[in-house]
């Protein structure tokens, strides 16, 4: 593995972008937008429970975003202008051309977040892993929290960080890295908090999360989830294990693939439009409270 590429993504700030498996991934300055030339599908790269519109607000609103960019080369059939004198009726009939496009760019990766009360909320994180129809592990969206919660840490001062899980399989995914499943900020204990925390193995994970009464404390955000006193020693350690499992894999697809690349076929109702920051949309969660999160609409 290249550690001193993966140690220039970890350390990634606003405003600058580095390379790491052929990829670039880059740390958006707060208003800044996406390249016109930028492929953005988010119903290909996120859990079909997130909305699109939740996507654009994202982006929209929180300061922190990081985004991996995947090049690729690609034949567009585009028709010859229309000669002087043709009628549109005759140009209809002309033949398209077949035009080879280098280096068209497609979001393969997106982590969004925002400051909230005593740390950090991560709005969404999400990244491709489909390749050829199948999906493939990349730990690409790990990398992509791994960074965003160093930064927030290092450089923001924040030591507590806020997210919701979409679903139990993630709700489950993130105990292993340390979160806990309580809609209670950091400091304050609940009765699921305190039994999350003492969980070890997944059979009593699983025996908790079908003993509880999960209603109590799910909201139209999914399930509210925290990780106190973030120690990135521990958060580098689990990274590390992850990926290295999987690391030869993630080469070789990025070498021999371009599925993975977002091929432009699969756009055709996915395109959103996230490129004008100025565009007047409804504020997501703005006021959200986690100890009340039941009252949001959003």
């Amino acid at each position: 593995m290249d550690s001193n590429a993966l140690k220039n993504v970890l350390n990634l700030t606003p405003g600058n972008e580095v390379k790491f498996l052929g990829l670039t991934w880059k740390f958006l300055l707060p208003e800044e937008k996406l390249a016109k030339n930028v492929l953005f599908a988010p119903t290909f790269l996120c859990d079909s429970s997130i909305m699109p519109d939740y996507i654009k607000n994202a982006f929209s609103h929180c300061p922190y975003k990081i985004v991996i960019y995947c090049a690729r080369d690609e034949q567009l059939e585009k028709r010859p202008p229309k000669l002087p004198g043709m009628s549109f009726k005759e140009y209809a009939n002309v033949s398209t051309q077949k035009i080879n496009q280098k280096n068209i760019s497609g979001v393969i990766g997106i982590i969004f977040a925002k400051p909230h009360l005593d740390g950090i909320y991560i709005s969404i994180v999400c990244s491709s892993t489909f390749v050829d129809g199948k999906s493939v592990p990349t730990k690409l969206g790990l990398i992509l929290q791994t960074t965003m919660l160093n930064y927030a840490t290092t450089v923001l001062g924040f030591k507590n960080a806020y997210n919701h899980a979409a679903n139990l399989n993630l709700v489950k995914y993130y105990r292993k890295l340390g979160w806990v499943l309580t809609n209670q900020i950091c400091g304050v204990n609940d009765e699921i908090s305190q039994k999350f925390s003492n969980v070890v193995s997944e059979a009593e994970l699983n025996e908790l999360l079908n003993s509880y009464d999960l209603s109590l404390i799910k909201n139209l955000s999914g399930y509210p989830m925290r990780l106190c006193n973030i120690n990135m020693d521990e958060m580098f350690q689990i990274l590390i294990k992850d990926i290295s499992a999987v690391y030869p894999n993630i080469v070789k697809i990025l070498k021999e693939k371009t599925t993975l690349c977002l091929p432009k076929q699969n756009f055709s109702d996915a395109l959103i439009n996230v490129f004008d920051t100025n565009e007047k949309t409804r504020r997501f969660d703005e006021s959200f409270d986690i100890t009340h999160a039941d009252d949001d609409d959003d």
